[in-house]
């Protein structure tokens, strides 16, 4: 079977586990890489065996090679730049997180992929988080009813995260609201991290939202970035229909992001027993992750999450923003009209 033929836009930290992930796949192989520091692309080059092929921009790149997908690693403000140019060549697109830095990217990016018919996807790798998968096999089931309630607590940085799963789980919701949405950023994130100021992305010390759906689901999440994150990356309680409770917790994130799920007070640990390789860090849901980006690309079908729901993840994140700013509920469909 001839492999997928990868370029990666991005030769910084994150752009290693995206590359271990399409050589992992055993369905894929890295054939140039791009970044504005030639060296750094040069570097990763020799690192995963792609000798000479780097490149300090991808229209470089594209005036000498076609490959089947770029995987965009960049800063968040440096993902709009490739992607539009990758679709607008007519090559698939896989992006990290989040979407875009600003709602008026994120919106281009969508209405660009959705006029070319180009496939898209974007890393939302805690989907692949055993805890996570075994939830929405429940939430999916129906066994138990429809989820009713949901409870959870994350550290702001993966905040993101943890929002875009909800929508996973549930759908878009009708109504939010938040309190606690400023950033409060250290010296040297908004350098770091040049996100729109009408985002949260990395919520301050307490922030508090509520997410209201048209099933009559209600969700209430927490973040902050006091906790720990090695002890307590997120958790979740998720009540159902028939008044079960299923739980997320014991998660660490330098040790084990496998933790327990499971029904309780006293079920078994569900993941323990649906993951049974040794790897339990963060490295394990983008092996997960991209390898089935590689499948669903190689079969013709949509990868786990497109762009349009991380465009979804955005304009949530927007809306609680604005409710936290204004002090008021926030119409989530009337705030989409006004933005689109």
């Amino acid at each position: 079977m001839q492999k997928l033929k990868v370029a990666i836009v991005g030769a910084g930290g994150i752009s290693d586990s995206h590359a271990a992930g399409w050589l992992q796949s055993g369905l894929a192989e890295i054939t140039g890489v791009v970044d504005i520091r030639i060296q750094a692309a040069e570097a990763k080059a020799a690192q995963w065996g792609v000798g000479s092929a780097a490149y300090a921009s991808l229209a470089e790149l594209l005036a000498v090679a076609r490959p089947d997908i770029v995987d965009i690693c960049t800063p968040e403000h440096v993902h709009a730049g490739p992607a539009l140019a990758a679709v607008s060549a007519g090559i698939p697109v896989f992006s990290e997180k989040i979407l875009a830095s600003s709602l008026s990217d994120g919106l281009k990016m969508v209405e660009a992929a959705s006029q070319s018919g180009v496939w898209n996807g974007i890393n939302y790798n805690y989907h692949f988080f055993p805890s996570l998968r075994l939830l929405k096999e429940a939430v999916d089931s129906q066994r138990d009813g429809s989820l009713r309630f949901l409870c959870v607590n994350t550290h702001s940085f993966c905040f993101h995260h943890l929002l875009e799963a909800v929508l996973w789980l549930s759908g878009m919701p009708e109504m939010v609201s938040a309190q606690g949405t400023q950033r409060d950023w250290p010296d040297g994130f908004r350098e770091k991290f040049r996100i729109a100021d009408d985002m949260i992305y990395i919520p301050g010390p307490a922030m508090t939202a509520r997410l209201e759906f048209p099933s009559g689901l209600v969700c209430s999440l927490a973040a902050s970035y006091q906790q720990g994150l090695d002890f307590l990356p997120f958790s979740v309680n998720a009540v159902f229909e028939s008044g079960r409770v299923f739980g997320i917790r014991g998660l660490n994130w330098s040790g084990d992001m496998v933790g327990y799920a499971g029904w309780l007070p006293d079920g078994p640990n569900l993941a323990a027993e649906k993951w049974s390789q040794p790897e339990r860090d963060n490295g394990l849901s983008f092996r997960q992750s991209i390898g089935s980006a590689a499948e669903a690309l190689l079969a013709g079908g949509p990868p786990e999450s497109t762009w349009e729901s991380g465009w979804h993840g955005m304009l949530v994140d927007h809306g609680l923003w604005k409710s936290g700013v204004s002090g008021q509920p926030v119409d989530i469909r009337s705030l989409r009209q006004e933005v689109e």
